[in-house]
């Protein structure tokens, strides 16, 4: 049935592994967990690139640690998030940008400090804010896309 579900829909499995994306078990050892994203992106192949190397020892992949690793890693969701906005086209972004100004302008502050920003640089500040993450900066590049993680 899911084999049928990807064929009929012409998605692509992309194999990885957590151990790459900063899944760590309870004492902080990676783990390993395999995973696998099915899309028609194909800017997501490059996960191909996250397997294991097989270059460090893995933590065990059982119970409470096993549980844990079900939720994404930072790394993870910035990596498929580099993904998405890579897909954007220019134009279309742009468009998106021209048309969020003349909702979100109005509520964005409008200190001195602020004028020299993006409205895309305001809003993003503002999630990051919202979420409690505000301390985040550009820090991996993955295939060339910029990407986000903790600042220590």
């Amino acid at each position: 049935m899911v084999q049928s579900f990807l064929k009929k829909h012409n998605l692509k499995q992309y194999p990885f592994h957590g151990c790459q994306f900063g899944v760590t078990e309870l004492e902080g050892n990676p783990m390993k967990k395999g995973r696998m994203i099915a899309t028609n992106m194909e800017e997501l192949s490059s996960l191909l690139k996250y397997t294991c190397d097989g270059s460090h020892t893995h933590g065990q992949s059982r119970g409470t640690a096993l549980k844990l690793a079900e939720n994404y890693t930072f790394s993870l969701t910035d990596f498929i998030h580099c993904c998405f906005r890579s897909r954007a086209s220019p134009a279309q972004t742009a468009q998106e940008r021209k048309s969020l100004e003349s909702i979100a302008v109005p509520a964005m502050s409008r200190s001195s400090s602020d004028k020299s920003k993006s409205i895309s640089d305001k809003i993003y500040a503002r999630v990051l804010k919202s979420a409690g993450l505000e301390k985040r900066a550009p820090a991996k590049q993955y295939d060339g896309m910029a990407c986000f993680s903790e600042v220590p």
